[in-house]
């Protein structure tokens, strides 16, 4: 399995955006490799300290996988800032770079879209000390509940009062008359009191 990967990932990383298709194709094939998630942590942990891009790449990898077995792997890059094996010569690892990847293993949770990955987004939420994190894990839930009003309830009553306004967020989405998103966009800002861009 390792072999495979080990072929695999440079062809990965050199596919863009216009050969999605193979992508698909390639994760069609990965996803029922027995130790493909166990493979590819590996993979990941032996990145060179400054090879952010690839780590985050590699993450979103394993989130398309939808596999439950990625969930530890996911949760201790959430939760754990020392989640480098090896010592990073080159000086301290930019805070920004960090919170990109652990946003890409929120993602990655999220898309499992079951009842487990929805309570431990319910607990970054709740718990995680970067402002960001819990954000992004707000928006996943409420985008794998299609930002129901049922699940905003859920959120009101779960969350501290300071991250209400996070909640229902409006979302623009594809085929949405730009218009009508600004005038959500108002709603939401005069709900919440919140400064517009350029004021």
């Amino acid at each position: 399995m390792d072999d495979l990967v080990d072929r695999f990932m440079p062809e990965f990383f050199r596919i863009r955006s216009g050969d999605m298709q193979q992508v698909v194709a390639a994760v069609a094939v990965l996803r029922d490799q027995p130790n493909i998630v166990d493979s590819l942590i590996d993979y990941y942990y032996a990145f060179p300290a400054p090879e952010y891009e690839k780590r985050m790449m590699t993450i979103g990898l394993i989130g398309e996988l939808q596999r439950t077995d990625a969930i530890p792997f996911f949760d201790r890059i959430i939760w754990n800032s020392l989640w480098l094996r090896q010592p990073i010569a080159e000086g301290p690892v930019p805070r920004e770079l960090i919170e990109m990847i652990r946003v890409k293993a929120v993602h990655g949770l999220a898309y499992l879209r079951t009842d487990e990955s929805h309570e431990s987004l319910i607990d970054i939420m709740q718990f995680h000390d970067s402002i960001s994190i819990r954000i992004t894990a707000i928006d996943s839930y409420m985008w794998n509940k299609r930002d129901s009003e049922e699940a905003a309830q859920q959120l009101y009553i779960a969350l501290r009062t300071d991250l209400h306004k996070f909640v229902q967020r409006p979302r623009f989405r594809q085929g949405m008359d730009r218009a009508e998103f600004n005038a959500q966009l108002d709603a939401w800002q005069n709900t919440w009191a919140l400064p517009r861009n350029g004021q």
